[in-house]
């Protein structure tokens, strides 16, 4: 079944996965609408950030990375 633009940004939004065909889909339409597709709310964004932003707890620190540079 295809899916219209508004479908693939919520399954974008809601990362389903493969997400791959998700993108490919995507591509086929252009960057103007004529209407309101899709409304982002707080949990989609932090949803979101939280996928792309590491854990600070994993992330290496500055004093290691500064370290790493100057040997």
């Amino acid at each position: 079944m295809q899916r219209d633009c508004a479908q693939l940004l919520r399954a974008l939004i809601g990362y389903e996965l493969p997400i791959e065909p998700v993108l490919a889909d995507l591509r086929s339409f252009g960057w103007d609408a004529p209407e309101l597709l899709v409304l982002l709310n707080r949990e989609d964004i932090v949803r979101v950030l939280d996928r792309s932003i590491p854990d600070p707890a994993s992330a290496p620190s500055s004093s290691g990375c500064a370290s790493i540079a100057t040997s």
